[in-house]
């Protein structure tokens, strides 16, 4: 894999450099809504829940740190976009989407997948499930 100068750039690095692409094209959408990808990526979630979603789960399905979550959701709340409840047990919190938050999201224009087409669309279609099927291995491989 060599770029124009012929320099070798491994796979980490071109994962990262897509994935912050991505990010920066994502944030400057969400800019006229003022979130982050990140916060309408939680949005879209709960909103896609059948109810409150506890913290531990928003950890284990985006792979993040309980105080990544925890910031993410203060700033959510602090907006008003969803309610924060005491859990049935111990310390643990569960998130819903207030009613502002449902009409950001349908009203934000941004369709669900945005960040997919705008990936996949550099490839041809008979690529397009292999790729796929080939991330979700290389993410399950570093996951074990």
């Amino acid at each position: 894999m060599k770029n124009s100068k012929e320099e070798y750039v491994d796979c980490g690095m071109l994962l990262k450099q897509i994935s912050d692409h991505i990010q920066s094209h994502t944030n400057r959408l969400l800019q006229k809504i003022n979130l982050t990808a990140s916060q309408f990526r939680y949005l879209e979630y709960l909103n896609h829940a059948d109810g409150p979603v506890s913290f531990k789960d928003v950890e284990k399905h985006f792979q993040t740190s309980q105080p990544t979550v925890s910031g993410i959701m203060r700033r959510l709340s602090d907006k008003k976009l969803i309610v924060v409840e005491d859990a049935d047990f111990g310390r643990a919190k569960n998130a819903r989407l207030t009613a502002k938050g449902q009409q950001l999201i349908a009203d934000s224009g941004i369709e669900r997948g945005n960040e997919e087409k705008l990936i996949l669309s550099a490839l041809q279609e008979d690529e397009r499930e292999a790729f796929h099927d080939m991330l979700e291995r290389i993410n399950q491989k570093l996951s074990e």
